[in-house]
């Protein structure tokens, strides 16, 4: 019975937490729209504001400035993952989208998983996310190609210190080579 009350008691909390949470995104966004109104007939009114409240820096500001212009989706600003990091700098219609639906991420063998932003690694945010868009199963494939061809091959799968990539050569450990060595290497490399 007490692990039912608490349980009880845990989800109540959490539901008024959440709730709190979402007025406050509400209220950031009240405070955007105040601040982009005041930008639009005082282009200085940021700096003013930092000015005469010293605890809000101009970032902030600039930062409810977009979320008061719709540049922004508010909600992103409380996740600093790498994913949601890279979300906040694309459109607003894809932050919309996708801060509640998964992007499409390729990964090495071709498959393409759903995940949500949140929960992308550094490397995978840099491979979905382009400057200004979300990149296309095939666009992140060439991408992983690319990766792969410039990988420096482990001594497992060469068995050799070194390695040749298009025209270059690639040692990967110190080595000796002898003069018959650099002819068959330079040979190889034509």
């Amino acid at each position: 019975m007490k692990t039912t009350l608490q349980r009880t008691h845990v989800k109540e909390t959490a539901k008024a937490i959440v709730d709190l949470i979402h007025k406050g995104i509400q209220a950031w966004h009240e405070a955007g729209k105040l601040i982009a109104e005041r930008m639009d007939e005082n282009p200085e009114f940021i700096e003013q504001m930092a000015s005469a409240y010293p605890e809000l820096s101009t970032e902030v500001l600039y930062r409810f400035e977009q979320i008061g212009r719709n540049q922004i989706v508010p909600s992103l600003l409380l996740n600093d993952s790498p994913g949601v990091r890279k979300l906040r700098k694309m459109p607003y219609q894809l932050q919309v989208k996708h801060s509640n639906e998964p992007v499409q991420v390729t990964v090495r063998d071709g498959s393409v998983l759903l995940v949500d932003v949140r929960n992308l690694t550094s490397d995978q945010a840099a491979q979905v996310f382009a400057k200004d868009r979300i990149r296309t199963a095939a666009e992140q494939r060439a991408l992983i190609e690319d990766k792969i061809a410039i990988e420096p091959a482990t001594v497992e799968r060469a068995n050799l210190p070194y390695r040749i990539v298009g025209k270059e050569l690639v040692v990967m450990t110190a080595c000796r080579f002898t003069t018959t060595d650099l002819l068959r290497i330079a040979a190889d490399l034509q």
